[in-house]
């Protein structure tokens, strides 16, 4: 993380779970994104992709493809301070957020209605008194309110684009795939797009980059990464003294 806090470690989600997990800051009224729902199934991206690539471990390589999307998304943030919501440009413009929340405050006033009308009614009451001697109904109607007062708060905002710096992440997705790479499959590390020059290293780095921009619900175009990659040395493990650039 830029601010030197150390990322916590996420649990692997179920094949198709929606996962999504931020941390709000209210001192500095910054949310910290670690992940957004999956719209393509991360399992699917690894099979393919590891078989392509001929990788002997699928679930060393599963897990590389969760840390990696904890790397693209890390430097995104949200920040909510004085009643306005920034949202960078590659995450969910706070105005498409917004409809969906009065789209459930709608959803929830309808809820309220008819459980109200089910409380008149001799038939329904007998079923609840019959099934649900829990009172889970009663209970959740006595949360309807807090959630009203919530989504109330969420409505008042107001919202604005914001930038992100986008080569930072690129970079570090470079440096996260090039260790991977070395660890697991040896050899160069220059991730060289140039046709005449291109390293195996690259056709995997930009089917792991297209795939999980995809699943993280983004388009952030692959010129991005190339331009970005021409920058990134080859790579050396900690402790390791440059001798050149082998690719």
């Amino acid at each position: 993380m830029a601010d030197g806090k150390a990322r916590r470690r996420r649990r692997k989600p179920e094949d198709g779970e929606a996962v999504f997990h931020l941390e709000y800051d209210a001192e500095t009224g910054i949310a910290e994104i670690y992940a957004l729902d999956w719209f393509t199934n991360v399992r699917e991206i690894n099979d393919r992709i590891a078989s392509k690539y001929e990788f002997p471990d699928y679930e060393k390589h599963y897990e590389f493809l969760l840390d990696t999307i904890d790397v693209m998304q890390g430097p995104s943030r949200i920040e909510v301070r004085d009643g306005v919501v920034t949202v960078p440009a590659d995450l969910t413009p706070f105005k498409t957020a917004s409809a969906q929340f009065q789209k459930l405050m709608q959803k929830i006033d309808e809820l309220a209605e008819l459980i109200f009308a089910m409380q008149l009614d001799a038939t329904t009451v007998t079923l609840l008194q019959h099934f649900d001697g829990d009172d889970t109904l009663k209970n959740f109607q006595k949360s309807i309110p807090e959630m009203v007062r919530v989504l109330v708060k969420i409505d008042s905002l107001e919202g604005t684009a914001g930038n992100r710096p986008t080569g930072d992440w690129v970079r570090d997705f470079c440096v996260h795939c090039q260790g991977f790479w070395a660890e697991h499959k040896g050899g160069g590390t220059r991730i060289i797009f140039e046709q005449a020059r291109r390293t195996r290293i690259s056709y995997w780095v930009e089917d792991v980059f297209l795939a999980l921009d995809r699943c993280i619900g983004r388009n952030t175009p692959v010129s991005k990464l190339k331009t970005v990659a021409r920058d990134v040395p080859a790579y050396r493990p900690s402790g390791e003294p440059i001798t050149g650039d082998t690719t």
